[in-house]
């Protein structure tokens, strides 16, 4: 199946992907760096240490576990990141802890680079700036051994500056890559669609176009002739044959795109299987009338995608699929016994877009259809497509 391979050929070359990654390697480090100051709190800190604490660190951990919904937000709300910085200076400018604190703010910089437009990244790296020189002023005054030479913090201004750049030439050249694969997608359609149209000007011009340039000379035959009944006879014959040449040839196209349902879904299945190293548990009814074109493509669809969420989302290794038919009308079921989502609030799937509801809920109107989507969280998900069959329907 096209679709399947795109879609799995799509999850290696994710818009972002570097970026992403990246992120999360600096967030992990961030969490690295508190570490020490979580000994040092343990040890000798109050309770508001121990909580400023557990802020930071729960800032970090949330962007890191539930990055595709908490970056986009920080990306519109560098507010956000300032308080992190604020919050991040109180915790250290309390701890002996310079190595970790100097990470803390790389690691910071990195990020800021990473998220946010020029603006942005020189208004947060003055800030991070500025809260590096109090936290090390705060320990001069205090005869701490924590506090640097002038030498050193100039340096480290311009490693938090060099930081920034790096994050934000990450960013540029993350930018660029997403833009030449869209680029190279657009040409592969492109490349595609010129060679259908390649393949249908030979169709045409092998059978449609030649009938009717013979239509045309029989008709200047019969003008110059001046016969009437039997060369219009030929003519009608002639154009009726074309007419049937142009049917067949449209009827081949859709045929071959659209296969016979029990072929497709096999197909399907197997592909999935192959792909995502899962058991697709299926049976497939092989005594089910001829479909229209239209619904088997609905179902063939519909199938597809209930598989693939199935795979993707349920964390199960097998996956159920039934297809019936039964008093003029086709059932298509999938279900696992996943983690479910709620179907009343939508969460699992909505918001994040994965399992692509809205899409085949539409597919199945296109054809009369009903579509069930039975789930609940921890207990699985179970799909189920209705589509009666115009002319074949049965007593019940």
């Amino acid at each position: 199946m096209a679709a399947a391979r795109r879609r799995q050929s799509s999850g290696s070359v994710k818009a972002g992907y570097v970026l992403v990654k990246c992120g999360k390697i600096a967030l992990v480090l961030r969490l690295i760096c508190t570490y020490p100051v979580a000994v040092v709190a343990g040890e000798e800190g109050g309770f508001s240490e121990l909580v400023m604490l557990g802020a930071v660190l729960a800032t970090s951990l949330s962007v890191l576990l539930a990055w595709d919904r908490v970056a986009p937000f920080i990306a519109r709300h560098p507010a956000a990141v300032g308080l992190d910085i604020l919050l991040g200076l109180v915790v250290f400018a309390n701890a002996n802890t310079p190595t970790a604190y100097m990470g803390y703010l790389g690691t910071t910089a990195v990020l800021i680079g990473l998220f946010f437009p020029v603006l942005g990244q020189v208004l947060l790296t003055m800030l991070l700036s500025s809260g590096y020189i109090m936290v090390v002023a705060i320990h001069l005054s205090d005869g701490n051994s924590w506090a640097q030479s002038p030498t050193t913090v100039m340096a480290s201004l311009v490693l938090f500056a060099s930081l920034t750049c790096v994050g934000s030439v990450m960013q540029r050249l993350q930018k660029q890559v997403d833009t030449a694969i869209e680029q190279a997608r657009s040409a592969a359609a492109d490349a595609a669609l010129g060679q259908e149209r390649s393949r249908l000007a030979r169709e045409l011009h092998d059978s449609l176009v030649k009938s009717l340039e013979g239509i045309s000379l029989q008709a200047k035959a019969m003008v110059i002739s001046g016969k009437s009944a039997e060369e219009a006879q030929q003519i009608s014959e002639s154009a009726t044959e074309a007419i049937a040449e142009s049917r067949l040839l449209l009827t081949d196209l859709r045929e071959a795109a659209v296969p016979p349902l029990e072929d497709s879904l096999q197909k399907v299945v197997d592909e999935v299987q192959a792909i995502h190293g899962v058991t697709v548990d299926h049976v497939i009814a092989t005594a089910m009338p001829p479909l229209p074109l239209d619904i088997r493509y609905v179902a063939q669809k519909i199938a597809e995608e209930a598989l693939i969420n199935a795979v993707t989302h349920s964390g199960e290794e097998r996956v159920e699929c039934e297809v019936s038919y039964t008093g003029g009308r086709l059932q298509v079921v999938v279900r696992d016994a996943g983690r479910g989502f709620s179907t009343r609030t939508g969460k699992g799937h909505r918001k994040d877009n994965h399992y692509g509801l809205v899409g085949m809920r539409e597919r199945t109107e296109e054809v009369g259809g009903k579509l069930t989507v039975k789930s609940r969280e921890g207990q699985g998900t179970e799909v189920t497509l209705i589509v009666p069959v115009a002319g074949q329907e049965e007593d019940s």
